[in-house]
């Protein structure tokens, strides 16, 4: 060994030490993060490397230096690559990294390692290769050889590695903030250290030779990336916020300079708006979202908060429709340094609202007929509820056409129902009762499947001579018939049926009086029908057919202020699914829906049917129950808990099975069993809002988690 070289070579291995630090704070701050790992690798592999060398110059031996020489070619490919890697993760190219990826960067190097350690058969890696006695300025031994062409070409390609990795945050930094700008700088300075002290040793301009400065610059490198992890959070920023949040965001994110160009998007903002990545870094953002973007900014940082606007944006296809929320990014001295711009794609919203507008346009059109037509459509128009629209059906169409009786058949599975009848008030309750409970199926029934064939009304003069009549109206004296579909584009909907007492009433001009009016009530039938669902998808949860947590909100506030005015009792119960996480982790996420949704139907099941019952959140629920003291709804609960325990979940169908990527029957269960935990309180004095109250249920339910799950607690 050389040992009068022991106070370099102990400071080499202790530098070697130091530099693991950066990659131990790398882990540290974002274990999580893709950076944060990739940048430990660089940190551990320039550590190895000067670890490597210290050793090379330790021993004398010629295969000693040569087994440690070596293995600096492999600590220098893990460095330069992995920091390559870096750049494209920072960059906010990462998404293209992958083993494949990974394994072709590497081919060179490691090719060049196992080369290099068969290199006494073929020197294709070092040529006329030796040892020196180095005399001055320290006395040691010291390997002395000539470059080969395969590690020619293994230095020059991690050369040109590290030096893409520099242009490409260079390129990136040129369109930053001045935050992310001085980070990027940093990492600039720190590598190009070592890249330009291995070129200067590579070119025989070393002026400690035979002493490597590459290994002096990587020590200096790791001080300056420690620097920048501490000081200038290398990892607290941009790269890790659109590692963990931004680049799972389903709403386009876009990062803007004070300029307006582009300096990060996330892969909603590509999809969305229909540009590739390369296209949309540097490019200014107005033109990307039309719409006056530029002034949208400038107002918002005028005002130095969010502004949100209803944007369109015609690309490929139909125009898309978005919430557009632009929010500055300050910097020093309160100064907007850039813009976050977020679009939520609201076109399912402003389709549904086209066909309502749309629906509406064309009811308006056949406004165009008789004065009376006009006004029972605008009386149509203005119940948006269907049951307020069945009730005035009838009443306006005897505005229309003149009858004796008159019946409204609504459609469902190929059976006509009576939903209204009109002219039956003088009968007796028995009769009306007996003759409004009549089906008729349309495909038998003549005179209605004639309508659904022509989609034409139809005139019967006198029903008694008419072979296919089916009577459903007892012993009434009729004569005259008259019907109309209702269609909804190809929809049948129903039909109109009106009956006079009187032969041959029912004209052309009836039938086409009555066929308009039809119209006019599918589109009303309709309108009412998608604001129905509009408002029910606004106050129920998909999943569970429950209320939403906003809509038992409106309603819970209702019983709570009347339980309090009143003196009345009141409960309110907060229930969580037991190891649900678990579930979904072991049977798939189709699992949990269905445990999900089977806990609806036993929870509805079992409650009255003025109680409260919504999905919270998640997996748990809240039910308020009116005029129920804390006793009664600790019984209630308890019911609850054991009939949850008891309810075997169906699991073991071909589409859960394929949906948890299960390939045989035995691998999911046919059932599942599952527990929940309950949180109780109830209404008394001291409880100031129904927030309070539901907090309180909820620190029951936590109590209950605690106390092992599946079981009731109070709240005390």
């Amino acid at each position: 060994m050389n040992f009068n070289l022991f106070p370099v070579v102990n400071l080499i291995l202790l530098g070697a030490s130091a530099s693991a630090i950066p990659g131990i704070l790398g882990l540290l701050r974002a274990i999580e993060s893709r950076l944060g790992r990739l940048f430990s690798v660089f940190s551990f592999g320039i550590a190895f490397w000067i670890f490597c060398y210290g050793l090379e110059i330790l021993f004398t031996s010629f295969s000693q230096k040569i087994f440690w020489a070596n293995w600096q070619i492999l600590s220098a490919a893990i460095a330069s690559i992995s920091f390559f890697l870096i750049a494209l993760t920072y960059t906010g190219r990462g998404r293209s990294i992958n083993p494949l990826v990974i394994s072709l960067f590497s081919l060179i190097p490691l090719t060049t390692l196992a080369f290099a350690f068969t290199d006494e058969k073929h020197h294709l890696v070092r040529q006329f290769v030796g040892i020196a006695y180095v005399r001055q300025p320290l006395s040691f031994v010291s390997l002395e050889f000539e470059y080969g062409p395969l590690y020619w070409v293994n230095t020059v390609y991690l050369l040109l590695v590290v030096l893409a990795g520099v242009l490409l945050i260079a390129r990136y930094v040129h369109r930053a903030s001045p935050t992310m700008r001085v980070q990027g700088v940093t990492m600039m300075i720190g590598i190009l250290l070592p890249w330009a002290a291995n070129i200067i040793t590579i070119l025989g301009f070393n002026p400690l030779a035979p002493l490597d400065i590459t290994v002096f610059a990587l020590l200096i490198t790791n001080v300056i990336f420690a620097v920048s992890i501490i000081r200038l959070r290398l990892f607290n920023l941009i790269p890790i916020a659109r590692d963990t949040l931004i680049e799972s965001l389903p709403d386009a994110v876009l990062i803007m300079d004070k300029h307006g160009l582009v300096v990060d998007a996330n892969p909603s903002s590509l999809r969305l708006l229909h540009i590739e990545q390369k296209e949309i870094l540097g490019k200014p953002a107005a033109s990307l979202i039309p719409d006056d973007l530029t002034a949208l900014l400038k107002q918002s940082s005028q005002e130095k908060k969010p502004i949100c606007k209803e944007i369109q944006i015609n690309g490929q296809g139909s125009p898309r429709y978005f919430n557009l929320t632009a929010a500055p990014l300050t910097g020093q001295g309160a100064i907007a340094a850039g813009w976050l711009v977020t679009l939520a794609d609201i076109t399912p919203v402003k389709e549904s609202e086209q066909k309502i507008q749309l629906l509406l346009e064309s009811e308006r059109e056949q406004r165009i007929l008789a004065d009376t037509l006009r006004e029972s459509s605008n009386i149509l128009s203005t119940a948006l509820n269907m049951e307020s629209i069945l009730d005035h059906l009838l009443g306006l169409v005897r505005r229309v056409v003149p009858y004796d009786y008159a019946r409204l058949f609504i459609v469902e599975n190929n059976q006509a129902r009576i939903v209204r009848q009109a002219g039956f008030e003088h009968l007796p309750p028995d009769v009306v009762y007996k003759i409004s409970n009549h089906t008729l199926n349309v495909q038998t029934t003549e005179n209605l499947q004639w309508m659904v064939n022509h989609r034409q009304p139809m005139i019967i003069s006198n029903v008694a001579e008419f072979p296919g009549w089916i009577n459903v109206s007892g012993d009434l004296d009729i004569h005259s018939w008259l019907g109309a579909p209702i269609f909804a584009q190809q929809e049948l909907i129903g039909f109109i049926s009106l009956i006079s007492i009187q032969p041959d009433l029912y004209q052309q001009s009836h039938a086409e009086r009555l066929f308009a009016f039809s119209g006019q009530a599918a589109l009303a039938i309709q309108t009412a029908r998608l604001f129905d669902e509009l408002r029910r998808m606004a106050i129920t949860d998909s999943l569970t057919s429950l209320f939403n947590r906003r809509h038992f909100f409106d309603l819970a506030r209702l019983e709570f202020e009347r339980a309090r005015r009143y003196g009345e009792e009141l409960s309110v119960i907060m229930l969580d699914i037991d190891h649900f996480k678990q579930v979904n982790d072991t049977y798939g996420h189709v699992a949990g829906d269905s445990v999900l949704a089977t806990l609806a139907r036993v929870c509805r099941a079992d409650l009255r049917e003025m109680d409260i019952l919504a999905r919270y959140g998640g997996e748990e629920f809240v039910i308020l129950l009116p005029n129920t003291s804390i006793d009664a709804a600790l019984v209630a609960a308890e019911r609850l808990r054991k009939k949850t325990e008891n309810t075997a979940i169906e699991l073991n169908t071909t589409t859960r099975r394929e949906s948890a990527g299960y390939t045989s029957n035995s691998a999911l269960p046919s059932h599942l069993h599952v527990t929940i935990s309950l949180g109780v309180s109830a209404l008394d004095t001291s409880v100031p809002d129904l927030e309070n109250l539901i907090n309180r249920s909820d620190h029951a339910l936590y109590d209950a988690k605690q106390s092992g799950r599946n079981c009731v607690c109070v709240w005390k």
